[in-house]
């Protein structure tokens, strides 16, 4: 007699590798499913409600390779060079021998859009790189809630249950940024201005922190705007720094926090100002305008080495070794320490 038992939603999810929310989503019928996800679920199912079933002669009818681990990484959908490498990293890691890897591009950059992506998530984890707003805390909370495993990634989210975190200290980014600024500067006093992006990412909040922070202290320099642009697209960008410009004659340093270091640097170009400019992120486009003189020096994330931690560290917690959080130390280049 085939002894058959009700299997637990906790317990099919343990024995499936995805989170309890997908189990419900699958038993319920209910929201979009993965073909593939939902026959592990139903596999993992039949092991535990009739285990006398399994045979070690006969394989299953369904083949599907259950040691991946189910993991969705969203990015907002930003075009730029930046978020690129970012997608190009996670693609080419090794790891994805052992990861059944998702990049999910958020429409928008509004709350609503985040936690809206969030709540379509349905992989045992997940790595965000969103804004810090309530309503991406309290989807994040639905997320971990339901039984999937969260991390921040570059840029924190404020008081959420999550697993770990991978970034830089940007507080730190912001203060070497200043100390770039006095040391280029090159005379006893001067005028310096900074552009930011989305500065509801906490990544951007705290480099103007430590930003402010060093630049008081310095006594030699002082920030005579602090702007956004009034489109992140590369047209907004340009206007809001030659309206910058032309509005402050004696500007001397630009220290660009987010995105579009291009259209900053050609913006400064056709001003025919000599404004030194120091930017974040080396990427291809970067490389060239040290190069070229363009930019001073860029401070970098260094993504690579966070795209290693995050895949890593998700392959050790699924393990059982356990999480531990990763901050990154930045990295600084000027023409001459350019890597190869």
């Amino acid at each position: 007699m085939i002894r058959k038992r009700k299997s637990t939603i906790a317990e099919i999810a343990k024995e499936a590798g995805v989170s309890k929310a997908t189990v419900d989503r699958v038993l319920n019928d209910r929201g979009a499913v993965q073909p593939q996800t939902r026959a592990i679920v139903m596999e993992a199912v039949r092991r535990i409600e009739s285990p006398s079933l399994v045979s070690v002669d006969k394989p299953t009818s369904i083949c599907i390779d259950q040691s991946k681990i189910s993991f969705t990484v969203l990015v907002p959908g930003i075009e730029s060079g930046f978020f690129n490498s970012i997608t190009d990293e996670l693609n080419a890691s090794p790891h994805l021998s052992k990861i059944d890897l998702m990049i999910a591009k958020v429409p928008g950059v509004s709350a609503e859009d985040f936690a809206n992506a969030i709540d379509k998530v349905d992989s045992s984890y997940l790595a965000i790189v969103a804004i810090d707003h309530p309503l991406v805390r309290r989807a994040c909370s639905r997320f971990v809630k339901n039984g999937g495993k969260l991390i921040t990634f570059l840029s924190r989210v404020s008081d959420i249950p999550c697993l770990g975190h991978v970034g830089v200290d940007n507080r730190a980014e912001g203060r070497l940024a200043a100390w770039f600024a006095q040391l280029l500067l090159g005379r006893e006093s001067g005028e310096i201005a900074f552009l930011h992006g989305q500065s509801a990412f906490q990544s951007q909040e705290q480099r103007e922190l430590g930003f402010r922070s060093a630049i008081q202290d310095s006594g030699s320099l002082w920030i005579t705007a602090a702007f956004d642009a009034d489109k992140t697209g590369s047209v907004g960008v340009a206007a809001s720094v030659e309206n910058l410009l032309a509005t402050n004659p004696e500007l001397s340093i630009l220290y660009n926090m987010s995105i579009r270091n291009r259209e900053v640097a050609e913006a400064i170009e056709r001003s025919g100002r000599p404004v030194i400019l120091i930017g974040h992120d080396l990427t291809e486009v970067t490389k060239q305008m040290l190069l070229e003189g363009k930019m001073a020096v860029v401070l970098d994330q260094n993504i690579a080495l966070q795209v290693e931690c995050l895949l890593s560290g998700v392959i050790a917690d699924h393990s059982g070794i356990g999480w531990t959080d990763k901050l990154i130390e930045t990295r600084f280049y000027c023409r001459e320490n350019l890597p190869i």
